[in-house]
């Protein structure tokens, strides 16, 4: 008996040996979603495996410069074979590692030198390299770094629960706030904000985003139709029209429909049609489309949404 469970006991020690090589093996595969700045989904042995970009953290989708990180991230390496190193176990239990690009750029490097990424020191405390990065990007205010006073993303987040939990019971009197009361749905703070401090639904963050754009990023959709039935622009852009030689002006930038789709908002997608959101609006610059940025993310039920609704 004792020999029989010594040796189930050398059987499984040898299968977790083996499953712990393969998990932590370099691969390589097509990129098929940008799920936000640093998760990638990635063809490995015909699935797609869910991968964290590791030793960074790229601003939330609710938070300035989230959408660009993910934007950027998309077209480094959206559609694009690359080689997944170093993964192993990240923050909150998932596979993270290091994204190698075709042309032998790190994207995890990349995100960080374009300021669209903190360093993270819990998780990768030893990597000299983002630290240099992070540093460089800090003095040449790039990216999330042009801000006063950026907010890191784990604070972000906790002090997003913390709100949420207090019911932010306290009226809210800085931009900053009022657009994070829109992305988590607080109707009651932001009816506080325009009731006691005669605000505006129409406020603008140092990125140019309303608070439309971020109740519809963060798919609250009793959010949007409050501020819709109060005046919201949802024409309203991320960047000013531009006049160019000759007097022809050109529309750029974002609206709240594009925050929706990239993250996959069907419902408030469908609402801001209905009303009469551009479901055909390009973001010049790159090029964007909600339909694109829909694919891209995997969102297929909104892409077959906007099919149904094309001539």
């Amino acid at each position: 008996m004792i020999k029989r469970i010594k040796l189930i006991l050398i059987v499984c020690l040898l299968i977790f040996a083996k499953l712990v090589c393969i998990a932590f093996a370099d691969f390589s595969g097509q990129v098929v979603g940008v799920i936000d700045g640093d998760t990638l989904d990635i063809m490995y042995d015909g699935k797609a495996v869910r991968i964290r970009l590791s030793g960074i953290d790229c601003p939330e989708k609710g938070q300035a410069f989230g959408q660009r990180a993910k934007q950027y991230a998309s077209d480094l390496a959206f559609g694009k074979t690359v080689t997944v190193r170093e993964v192993g176990t990240g923050g909150f239990g998932r596979t993270s590692g290091k994204i190698i690009l075709s042309d032998g750029r790190i994207l995890n490097c990349e995100l960080v030198r374009a300021g669209l990424a903190w360093w993270a020191r819990q998780y990768a405390p030893n990597d000299k390299e983002l630290e240099a990065l992070e540093n460089e990007a800090r003095v040449a205010k790039v990216g999330l770094w042009a801000d006063a006073d950026p907010v890191a993303p784990r604070q972000w987040r906790k002090d997003g629960k913390k709100n949420s939990n207090e019911g932010k019971q306290n009226a809210i009197s800085y931009y900053q706030s009022i657009h994070e009361a829109a992305g988590n749905g607080d109707i009651a703070a932001i009816q506080r904000y325009l009731q006691q401090h005669g605000g505006s639904v129409h406020v603008k963050n140092s990125q140019n985003e309303t608070l439309l754009m971020w109740a519809a990023a963060q798919g609250q959709l009793d959010m949007v139709k409050f501020l819709v039935d109060r005046g919201a622009d949802f024409h309203a852009r991320t960047k000013a029209d531009k006049t160019l030689p000759g007097g022809k002006v050109v529309v750029d930038g974002y609206t709240a429909l594009f925050f929706a789709a990239n993250n996959g908002h069907l419902e408030v997608v469908k609402y801001l049609v209905d009303k009469g959101a551009d479901p055909n609006a390009i973001n010049v610059e790159d090029g964007a489309t909600p339909k694109k940025l829909a694919w891209i993310g995997g969102h297929m039920d909104i892409v077959e949404f906007f099919r149904s609704r094309s001539p």
